[in-house]
This record gives C-alpha cells, sequence and structure tokens, in this order.
C-alpha cells in the first residue's frame, strides 16, 4: 500500500513539474533600432519560447488598445492595416481576420501582455535576431531593415559609416582632452565601418559597433610633442592598426581635409551642415573597398 501510495506522489509530482513554466534565469536584453529598452516586464522565455510585453514593442510604432474587462489587447500600426487581436490566457489569435494559433498562450506578467516575440515583431514587419551569446534579442522595425543592412553588409562605405557615426554611444569617457584649439580628427581601419577612433586633442577614443550599439572600448590622454605615448589611459588599448584612412575637422571651420594615413594625397571637402559634427566629417575615399561585412 505505501509503495502505491509513493509512486502515486512521484506521478504527482511528474505532473506537477511538467506543467510549470520554465524561465530564463538570467535576464534578456531587448534591443529595438539601437535602443535598449527598459520595462517593468522584461523578456523571459516561457518552456523554450521568448515572451515580450507588448508595451516593450511600442517603439515598433504599434498602438495598442486594451479592453481591461474582456482582456483583450487590438494592436494596429500605420503600415499594416490588418489589426492583430489577443486575448489573455489564449493561445489562438485573429490577425486580419484569420485565426491563428500561437507557439505559447497570451500571459499577463506585472498588469503587462506577454506575448511570442517572433509571432508579433514578423506580422508587423520587423526583423529579429536572438544573440544567443549575449543574451540579446535585437529588432529593426520595417522602415530601418535597410539602414541596418548598409550598416553591416553594405558596399558604400560613405553611407555605412555615417550610420555607425549616428548611434548610440555606451559608456561615457573618464578621461579629457588637455590640449586647447582642438580639432576633431576620424580614424577607421582602412576598408571597415565598424570600429574606429576619435581624437579631440589629445584626448583619442576607441570604439566598437557590436549588436547595433557603439561601445567606448577604450581611451588615452597622448602626451603633447610624442606621438602613441599615453600619460593616462583606460580600457583595454587595441593593437596598431596597418593601414588607416582619416577626416581632419580643423576647430571652428567647415573645412574638411581626408585621406589615407600613409599616403601624401590630401583630399579636402566642406563639412555636412546638415548632419551632426561626426557624420558630417565623412567623406568617400578613392578606391576603397569595404573589408568588414557582417555575415547574417
Amino acid at each position: 500500500m505505501k509503495k502505491m501510495i509513493s509512486a502515486l506522489l512521484v506521478m504527482c509530482l511528474v505532473f506537477l513539474c511538467s506543467s510549470i513554466p520554465i524561465y530564463a534565469k538570467s535576464p534578456v536584453t531587448l534591443i529595438i533600432n539601437s535602443e535598449v529598452v527598459s520595462s517593468d516586464s522584461p523578456p523571459m522565455v516561457v518552456n523554450g519560447i521568448t515572451m515580450v510585453s507588448l508595451d516593450s514593442l511600442r517603439k515598433l510604432n504599434l498602438n495598442l488598445n486594451w479592453n481591461s474587462i474582456n482582456k483583450i489587447v487590438t494592436v494596429t500600426t500605420k503600415v499594416n492595416q490588418d489589426k492583430l487581436v489577443l486575448k489573455a490566457g489564449e493561445k489562438e489569435v485573429t490577425y486580419g481576420g484569420n485565426t491563428i494559433k500561437l507557439e505559447s498562450p497570451v500571459q499577463v506578467k506585472n498588469k503587462r501582455i506577454m506575448v511570442p516575440l517572433r509571432f508579433i515583431s514578423e506580422a508587423f514587419k520587423a526583423e529579429v535576431k536572438w544573440v544567443k551569446d549575449a543574451n540579446e534579442i535585437i529588432i529593426h522595425s520595417w522602415d530601418k531593415i535597410n539602414t541596418y543592412s548598409t550598416l553591416y553588409q553594405g558596399d558604400d562605405l560613405l553611407a555605412a559609416r555615417k550610420i555607425a557615426l549616428s548611434l548610440p554611444l555606451i559608456g561615457e569617457n573618464k578621461l579629457s582632452s588637455s590640449k586647447e584649439m582642438s580639432s576633431h580628427q576620424l580614424y577607421f581601419p582602412e576598408g571597415e565601418v565598424l570600429r574606429y577612433y576619435h581624437v579631440w586633442g589629445n584626448l583619442v577614443s576607441y570604439y566598437e559597433i557590436k549588436n547595433d550599439l557603439t561601445y567606448l572600448v577604450w581611451e588615452g590622454v597622448e602626451e603633447v610633442g610624442k606621438s602613441g605615448v599615453y600619460s593616462k589611459e583606460y580600457g583595454k588599448r587595441p593593437e596598431p592598426e596597418k593601414n588607416e584612412v582619416y577626416f581632419d575637422l580643423a576647430r571652428d571651420s567647415k573645412d574638411v581635409t581626408y585621406g589615407r594615413v600613409d599616403s601624401k594625397d590630401v583630399l579636402r571637402s566642406m563639412r555636412d551642415d546638415n548632419s551632426n559634427l561626426l557624420v558630417g566629417m565623412i567623406q568617400s575615399i578613392p578606391d576603397e573597398i569595404r573589408t568588414d561585412k557582417v555575415v547574417n
């Protein structure tokens, strides 16, 4: 009799455990169009399905209408006239008049509607990427897909570099320039877009772009008159570059000089006033071919 009771208890425990949602232990970061989205209901993984709150997806230009009585939310967007209707606890949703079955039912957490990420994003023409190593979800809204394609896979170095310099910066300088009457200089490894140096006076900052964000990796204050010798440093200094291109904007000037670092040929142009200061400095380098495309 005791053995039968024990067996029944084991069976009950197995049943209960199999019905409990399995959540991700580590936090998942959501990045939409290069903006880290903060939410009181961050993304979670339930039985292998990534769930996000609809509220955190507003950056996809979604309009949300919540019916608290029936626990129904209606999602619309200017791009797609079809309505997406979801009900808390249901695994079936209505989209464009058709009934679609979800991988996981709509859930409520912290008074937020949680939905399967991939379905909601693809339904509204967004591009979704899961970066497992970084535990990050990267989303590009329909109107930004071409922009990020140019950044990572485009042959047009001029366009790609302008996009790169427009991305949000992660990390602030801890050091500062001690040199007056400073010009701004940008250096890119020849053929590359996704990493660069910004020099202001004798403060050198090195940046790398990863997962749609620009990270400050290293900075150093160069001793006046001693190239490559730094009185102060913070972060990991990169290895010296073999070949570089540069863009130089003199203080209080619109004149940009640019070219290859090891070339005697100096090119000149005017800064683009319609862009921010650094973006406006970028010019096209003759015969430069891109070498750092990212494979999807």
